[in-house]
């Protein structure tokens, strides 16, 4: 295949011309013995079938790039421009779909989406001790492609399993499955205007803080507003928030001349800023909003005074 990385495995398939192409060879080979063929081989193939036939190289580098610049690209490669007929290709995908929705490999499946594939299992070979030397081991695989109606990916897992039982389509297919739907829900869109009634008013949170800022954001937003200060924009007003079923209701509080503001329900930034104003000096504790502060609003101001502020 000439990959893109190094330590790429060459595929291993005696010919009726070599020396140790026996008579019982073929039938062998035709469940998958006396054969090496790495799984990305295995895997090629199969997605020249969800391809409509066309065989492409596979890919682990669309492009490179330097300083935002792309100095090289890396274009599909076809290998093979039709594996087979048509009329073939149709008859692989009907087997391959029923492998899922009616054979063994029914763990591959999903309740989402169709699935087409192929289980295998097969016994390891011990090289020269052959396959029975000691305990036999079994790599278990299953290889397809999904939705079935519409391929968009595909997907190979094989696992190496010491021992009885060893299952293609429990083992391997299920893994296959977890695999699928997890890649398949990436792709999913919804749009939200569906997910709630369209007449709703969504009224979001919002911190205490200046009146006039808040009035102008929730504006911009058209969020609905309930005003219950004078609105002032030359003046700032401080006060706190409330949402009601249809609103967010502003209620400006202003303290009296020399007292200490209330500050619970703002963010740091709006109460740092109103505490200093007034002469405080503020020490921060935590993150999120406030929700106590040390001296109790209404409090007389002593100017220099450190007030500590715990937010969450």
């Amino acid at each position: 295949l000439h990959l893109q990385i190094p330590g790429e495995g060459k595929p291993n398939i005696k010919g009726p011309k070599e020396r140790y192409f026996a008579k019982t060879t073929l039938p062998w080979m035709s469940i998958g013995y006396e054969t090496q063929v790495p799984p990305i081989n295995i895997l090629t193939f199969y997605n020249a079938i969800a391809n409509n036939g066309v065989m492409v190289r596979p890919k682990f580098v669309k492009a490179a790039v330097k300083d935002g610049e792309v100095v090289k690209e890396y274009p599909t490669e076809v290998i093979n421009p039709k594996i087979c007929s048509d009329h073939t290709l149709t008859q692989i995908r009907e087997i391959l779909r029923k492998v899922v929705s009616q054979g063994l490999a029914k763990p591959a499946g999903s309740k989402q989406f169709s699935v087409s594939g192929k289980t295998g299992t097969a016994q390891i070979s011990q090289g020269a001790a052959g396959y029975k030397s000691g305990r036999v081991n079994y790599l278990v695989s299953f290889c397809g492609y999904f939705p079935s109606e519409a391929p968009k990916y595909s997907c190979i897992v094989s696992i190496q399993k010491p021992g009885l039982p060893a299952s293609g389509g429990l083992m391997a297919g299920s893994v296959f499955g977890k695999i699928a739907e997890r890649v398949y829900a990436k792709d999913l869109r919804f749009d939200i205007r569906s997910a709630i009634d369209s007449t709703t008013n969504v009224i979001p949170p919002v911190k205490a803080g200046e009146m006039n800022e808040a009035l102008l954001v929730l504006n911009d937003l058209k969020v609905p507003v309930q005003k219950q200060f004078s609105g002032q924009k030359k003046k700032e007003q401080w006060g706190h928030t409330q949402a009601a079923p249809s609103a967010v209701i502003l209620q400006d509080q202003e303290p009296a001349s020399g007292t200490v503001p209330s500050v619970v329900g703002m963010g740091a930034k709006d109460a740092v800023y109103l505490l200093e104003s007034k002469g405080l000096k503020v020490r921060l504790n935590g993150v999120g909003r406030v929700r106590n502060q040390s001296i109790a609003s209404g409090s007389r101001i002593v100017k220099g005074q450190t007030i500590a502020l715990t937010l969450r």
